[in-house]
């Protein structure tokens, strides 16, 4: 019987360093966030006909519209509510997705699962789940595919 509650005790503190380690991770990662590309991050997002393409243009006129592609970019934002809901901005404008987040602990990283919703929140439009890389006060870097991150800053006024 000692030995069984021994179990329960471990099992109970376990889930508990569990649990707090997922709500410091929440914490973090509530707040409005924007994409931040510099022009070798946004070069290893692009498939290989994309980067071809660019190889073609002269470099003057590469460089002003990889610019101009990475000033677009680095103007979305997610912002993550502590009432578990996100919303997507693309280029400073209105919502383009909304829904809910949650995380998920997968051995040593953390998955972020986005439960995407119509504007009005009558339907489910599908389901991304992104491993968190890294994740601090500073930034939160998501994989995209095994060879691709997404690379987050929190908004200047966001910041811990």
């Amino acid at each position: 019987m000692k030995l069984y509650i021994d179990f329960l005790c471990i099992c109970l503190f376990t889930g508990l360093l569990s649990c707090q380690q997922n709500d410091e991770k929440s914490r973090l990662i509530t707040r409005k966030w924007r994409v931040t590309f510099t022009t070798d991050q946004l070069l290893n997002t692009m498939s290989q006909s994309e980067k071809e393409f660019y190889k073609l243009i002269p470099e003057d006129v590469r460089k002003k519209k990889l610019n101009s592609v990475i000033q677009t970019a680095n103007d979305n934002t997610f912002e993550f509510k502590a009432d578990h809901t996100f919303e997507l901005v693309l280029k400073g404008q209105e919502v383009q997705e909304k829904g809910t987040w949650s995380l998920e602990k997968v051995k040593d990283s953390y998955k972020l699962i986005l439960i995407k919703k119509t504007t009005n929140d009558t339907e489910t439009l599908g389901r991304e789940e992104l491993i968190i890389k890294d994740l601090d006060k500073d930034k939160m870097i998501i994989l995209i595919d095994s060879t691709k991150e997404l690379i987050l800053e929190p908004m200047q006024n966001d910041k811990i």
